[in-house]
C-alpha cells in the first residue's frame, strides 16, 4: 500500500472514528510547510449563502483587471472567530480586482479583489480592451503554494533547473527548494477566438517587478508589470472564463484564486429580462464555479502534501493531481442558495484543478429532484434543450443549464456529485464531503410571474435556442460521422501517455513530446534537439501546424489509466465520436494491444519517453493519418462507435477523453458561424491574423504577432508538467 493511500486511510479513520469536537485532541497530519490538515468533514455545511454576481457584473470598452492578494472567508464565518490573529481575519487568497463600468447602471465601478473575480460581461461585435496588472509584490500566500522548479516553468530568476541533471553534480540546491521570487502570471480567456498576442499563453507571463516571458504581448507599451489585451468578441454569445496560464505554475495560481467568468452576450442572448429567447435573466441567471480546496487548521489554503508527491528526489513538490476534500461554490464552502419556485439559468463551470463532477439534484430524502436541461456548451447554445438526470463536467468545461424549481415549493435540494477521483476509476467520493456541492432552498411562492421559456414544453412555450440560426454542423451528432460536405484536409492520430517511475508518475505528455518540443534526452546534454518534423515557434517547436481555414480530424488515443479533459486554444470544435481500443496493461503491469506495439516500435522497445513519436510525424501511417504513431484501426475492438452525447453536440473547446478509447474531434480553423464549404485551407476569416508570429509586425486590425497557441490537458497538474504542446497556425 502506497504512502498516499496510507495517509488517506489515516485521515478517513480519524474523521470517522472521532466526533468533530474531539478532532483537536488528535495530532493532525503536518506537511513540509508546517501546516496541519483540517478535515473537510469537520466543517459545517450550508451555513452561509452562496455569493452571486447578480447586479455586480462589469463591462465597458476598457476593463482593468489587477492581480492582488486579499483576505476572505470561504469557510463559515463562525470558524474564523475562534482562530488567533491574524487568521481570524480570514483566508489569504489571490484574486482579481475588476474595474470598469457597472453593466446595469453604466457607472464606473471597482469590484474586488475577490476569489473568484467579479464577472466581466461583453457584447458580440464590440471589442473589449483589458489592462492586466500584476500587483503581487509581497504575497504572503506564496509560501503555502510550493512552486516546483525542477519542471519546465516560467522561471523568472533564470535558474534553468530543467536543463540540469541532478545526477551530474551541478544541480544547485535552490532547484530543490521552494521558490520565493516574483510571482509570474498571465491571463488566458478560455474558449475565446483571439489574436495570438492576447491568448495569454504559458510563455506570455509577467511579474510585479517587470520580468516578462519570451512570448509576452501587449497591444501598446504599458508599465513593466502590465499587459493590454484587445478581445474582438466576434464569436457568438457563450460562457467563457479567464484564469491564470503561467508556464509550470498554473495549478498554484488558479488554486490561489485567480479565475473569473466572462459572459459574452449577443443579439439573442442579451441577458435582459426581455431577451428574445425568453431565457431566465436577472436574479434567475447565476454563474456557478465549482472548485475543491483543502485547508489547514488556521483556515488557510493547503496544497503541499508530501504523501502525494511520488518522486520527491526528482520533483520535490509536484504532485500528479490535486484533490481537496472541501467543495466550494463561488469561493464559499458548501453554501446554500435561496431560490423561488420558478426556472433558473445556471452557468456552470468546473474550475477545479483535477476533480471531475457528476452532478445531480437530490431531495432531502435522497430521491431525485428536478432534472437539468442543458441549453449550451463551451462555445454557445445548443439547437435545443437536452434533458439530463445528471451532468458530467470536467475541469475547464462549462455547461449552461436550466433548472425548474416550479414543482418543488418549500423543498430543500442538494446538488450532489458521484464522480470518482481520479475519473473514472479512482477513489469514490465521500458522501459527507466531496459527494455534496451546494444546497438549494426553494421558497413557497414566486415574487412575480415566471415568463421564461419552459424547456420541457412543446410549441410556443418551449425554449427555442437558435431561431433561424442552427449550429453549423461539422459533425452529424446522431451518427458520429462527418456532416455532408465536410472533407478534412488532415487527419492526425495522437496519443496521451504518462511517464512513470517505480514510485509513480514523473510527467504526462501528449504524443510523447514535451511542451517545448525538444527531445528529453537533449535537455541536460546540449545541444537541444527538436523532435523531427517540427517547426520553430518562439523558443520551442510545434508539430501541430494546421493551416488557417483548414478542417482537420484529430483522433486521440488515451493510453493512460485516467480521463483527460483536452483543451484547444483559439478554436471551438465538435466531438465526432469515441471508440474503444485494445490497449493498456494487465494486472501484472504488462502492456498489451496498442500500447505494447507502440512501445515495440521504438529501437529499445521502451517508448523513449519525451523523444517524440516512433515514426516521422508527417509520414502518413496505414490509416492515412499524420502524427508519427502506428495506425489505430487494427486495435479498435469492434465495439460500436459512440456518437457525441446529446448535451455535447455543440461547439466545444474542452473534451473528455476516456482511457482505453480513441476520441475524435472535428477541428476547423475558422469562426464557428462560417457555413460548411465557405472555409478553405489558406483562407483567413477571423477578424485578426492567427498566423502572425512576429511581435514587431501588426496585422490589418493592428494586433501584434506572437508565437502561436497551445493545446493541453486541463488537469492543471498535468498541464504544468509537460501535458501541453504549441500549435503553429500557418497561412
Amino acid at each position: 500500500m502506497s504512502r498516499a493511500v496510507l495517509a488517506r486511510l489515516a485521515r478517513v479513520l480519524a474523521v470517522v472514528a472521532v466526533p468533530s469536537l474531539a478532532l483537536a485532541q488528535l495530532p493532525p497530519p503536518t506537511n513540509s510547510l508546517g501546516q496541519q490538515f483540517l478535515p473537510g468533514a469537520s466543517i459545517p455545511k450550508y451555513v452561509d449563502p452562496a455569493p452571486t454576481f447578480v447586479g455586480q457584473r462589469v463591462g465597458g470598452p476598457l476593463v482593468v483587471v489587477t492581480f492582488r492578494e486579499t483576505v476572505q472567508k470561504p469557510l463559515p464565518a463562525g470558524f474564523y472567530a475562534s482562530l488567533p490573529a491574524p487568521f481570524n481575519d480570514g483566508t489569504t487568497v489571490w484574486g482579481y480586482q475588476v474595474i470598469g463600468q457597472d453593466v446595469v447602471t453604466g457607472l464606473p465601478v471597482a469590484r474586488g479583489p475577490n476569489w473568484p473575480g467579479f464577472t466581466v460581461e461583453a457584447q458580440q461585435g464590440r471589442p473589449t480592451n483589458v489592462l492586466y496588472s500584476n500587483e503581487l509584490r509581497t504575497p504572503k500566500l506564496q509560501k503555502l503554494l510550493p512552486v516546483d522548479q525542477s519542471i519546465a516553468w516560467a522561471d523568472p530568476l533564470n535558474l534553468g533547473c530543467q536543463f540540469l541533471d541532478p545526477q551530474a553534480g551541478n544541480y544547485p540546491p535552490a532547484c530543490m527548494k521552494q521558490y520565493s521570487g516574483p510571482v509570474p502570471m498571465v491571463v488566458h480567456l478560455h474558449g475565446s477566438e483571439v489574436p495570438p498576442a492576447f491568448d495569454g499563453g504559458p510563455d506570455a507571463w509577467f511579474t510585479s517587478t517587470g520580468r516578462r516571458g519570451p512570448n509576452f504581448g501587449s497591444l501598446i507599451p504599458t508599465l513593466p508589470n502590465q499587459a493590454l489585451y484587445r478581445y474582438p468578441n466576434a464569436q457568438e454569445g457563450t460562457t467563457l472564463w479567464f484564469h491564470d496560464h503561467a508556464l509550470g505554475t498554473t495549478r498554484l495560481n488558479v488554486l490561489g484564486g485567480v479565475a473569473a467568468f466572462y459572459l459574452l452576450r449577443d443579439a439573442q442572448d442579451t441577458g435582459k429580462a426581455n431577451n428574445p429567447l425568453r431565457l431566465p435573466a436577472g436574479a434567475q441567471e447565476l454563474e456557478v464555479v465549482i472548485q475543491d480546496r483543502a485547508f489547514d487548521t488556521n483556515g488557510q489554503l493547503l496544497y503541499d502534501d508530501p504523501d502525494q508527491t511520488p518522486n520527491p528526489d526528482v520533483h520535490p513538490f509536484w504532485r500528479p493531481e490535486f484533490f481537496g476534500d472541501v467543495i466550494t461554490v463561488n469561493g464559499k464552502s458548501w453554501p446554500f442558495l435561496q431560490v423561488e419556485p420558478r426556472r433558473y439559468r445556471l452557468r456552470l463551470l468546473n474550475g477545479s484543478n483535477a476533480r471531475f463532477y457528476n452532478l445531480a439534484l437530490r431531495q432531502s430524502d435522497g430521491t431525485a429532484g428536478p432534472g437539468l436541461w442543458q441549453i449550451g456548451t463551451d462555445g454557445g447554445r445548443l439547437d435545443r434543450p437536452v434533458p439530463l438526470g445528471s451532468l458530467l463536467i470536467a475541469p475547464g468545461e462549462r455547461a449552461d443549464v436550466i433548472v425548474d424549481f416550479t414543482g418543488v415549493p418549500g423543498a430543500t435540494l442538494t446538488l450532489t456529485n458521484d464522480a470518482n477521483a481520479p475519473y473514472p476509476d479512482g477513489d469514490p467520493v465521500d458522501p459527507d464531503t466531496t459527494g455534496q456541492v451546494m444546497q438549494f432552498r426553494v421558497g413557497l411562492r414566486a415574487t412575480s410571474a415566471d415568463r421564461s421559456c419552459d424547456p420541457a414544453a412543446a410549441g410556443l412555450a418551449a425554449c427555442r435556442l437558435r431561431p433561424g440560426n442552427p449550429i453549423v454542423r461539422l459533425v452529424n451528432p446522431a451518427t458520429g460521422a462527418l456532416a455532408p460536405g465536410v472533407r478534412p484536409d488532415v487527419t492526425r492520430q495522437l496519443i496521451l501517455k504518462e511517464v512513470a517511475s517505480d514510485l509513480g508518475p514523473l510527467e504526462v505528455v501528449v504524443n510523447n513530446t514535451r511542451y517545448a518540443g525538444f527531445k528529453e534526452s537533449s535537455l541536460t546534454r546540449p545541444p537541444l534537439l527538436p523532435v523531427p518534423d517540427s517547426v520553430g515557434l518562439g523558443e520551442g517547436f510545434a508539430t501541430e501546424a494546421p493551416r488557417v481555414g483548414s478542417t482537420e480530424v484529430w483522433e486521440v488515443a488515451n493510453i493512460t489509466v485516467d480521463a483527460h479533459p483536452i483543451h484547444l486554444h483559439l478554436v471551438q470544435f465538435q466531438v465526432l465520436n469515441r471508440q474503444a481500443m485494445n490497449t493498456g496493461e494487465d494486472d501484472a503491469g504488462t502492456p498489451f494491444g496498442y500500447l505494447a506495439d507502440w512501445l515495440a516500435a521504438f529501437p529499445n522497445g521502451d517508448g523513449a519517453p519525451g523523444e517524440g513519436p516512433p515514426f516521422p510525424y508527417l509520414a502518413p501511417n496505414a490509416d492515412g493519418a499524420v502524427g508519427g504513431n502506428p495506425a489505430f484501426s487494427p486495435y479498435l475492438t469492434g465495439a460500436p462507435i459512440l456518437p457525441p452525447a446529446p448535451n455535447e453536440a455543440g461547439w466545444k473547446d474542452t473534451v473528455v477523453m476516456l482511457p482505453g478509447q480513441v476520441t475524435r474531434i472535428a477541428v476547423r480553423y475558422t469562426p464557428g458561424n462560417v457555413p460548411v464549404g465557405a472555409s478553405a485551407a489558406g483562407l483567413n476569416l477571423y477578424p485578426f491574423d492567427p498566423t502572425n508570429t512576429d511581435p514587431k509586425k501588426r496585422d490589418a486590425a493592428g494586433n501584434p504577432g506572437a508565437a502561436g497557441y497551445v493545446w493541453h490537458c486541463h488537469i492543471l497538474e498535468h498541464e504544468d508538467n509537460e501535458m501541453m504542446r504549441p500549435v503553429a497556425v500557418r497561412p
